[in-house]
C-alpha cells in the first residue's frame, strides 16, 4: 500500500513541479508586458511633451494633425496592451491556484504517509515490547535448577 500511495506521491510531485514552472513562466510573461506597457507609455509621454514644446515654438496645422493621430495611435496601442495585461493577470492568478491545489494534494499524501510510517512503528513498538513481556514471562516462570 506505502509503495503504490510513494508513487502517487511522485505523480503529485511532478505535476506540483510543473505547476509551478508555468505560474513562473507566467509571471515572468506578466513582467514582460509591464515593461513594454510602461515603456509606450514614457514614449507617449515624451512625444505629447516634445508636441507641446513644438506648439509653443509654432507647429502647422498638418504636423499638429499628424502629431494627434500618432498619440491616437499609441493610446491604441496602449489599451491593446492593457486588456493583454488584464489577461496575463488572470492567467497568473489561475496558476498559482493551480499550483496551490498541487501543493495541497502533495502535502496532503506527503502527510498520510508520515503517519503510515508513524503507526507501522508504534505497531513494532508494541510487538517487540509483547515478544520482550513473553521471553520475560517465559523465564519467570521456570524454575531455577
Amino acid at each position: 500500500m506505502s509503495k503504490a500511495l510513494e508513487l502517487v506521491l511522485d505523480q503529485r510531485k511532478q505535476q506540483e513541479d510543473r505547476a509551478l514552472a508555468q505560474l513562473a513562466q507566467a509571471r515572468q510573461a506578466l513582467a514582460q508586458l509591464q515593461g513594454k506597457l510602461n515603456t509606450l507609455q514614457n514614449y507617449r509621454n515624451g512625444y505629447l511633451k516634445e508636441m507641446q514644446q513644438k506648439a509653443g515654438v509654432g507647429l502647422t496645422a498638418v504636423n499638429m494633425v499628424h502629431y494627434q493621430r500618432f498619440v491616437a495611435r499609441l493610446d491604441s496601442g496602449l489599451a491593446d496592451l492593457q486588456g493583454q495585461l488584464v489577461q496575463h493577470q488572470q492567467a497568473v492568478a489561475s496558476r498559482e491556484q493551480a499550483w496551490r491545489v498541487a501543493r495541497q494534494d502533495t502535502k496532503a499524501i506527503d502527510l498520510l504517509l508520515e503517519r503510515k510510517a508513524q503507526d507501522a512503528a508504534v505497531a513494532a513498538q508494541r510487538r517487540e515490547q509483547r515478544e520482550l513481556d513473553d521471553l520475560v514471562g517465559r523465564k519467570v516462570g521456570t524454575p531455577i535448577a
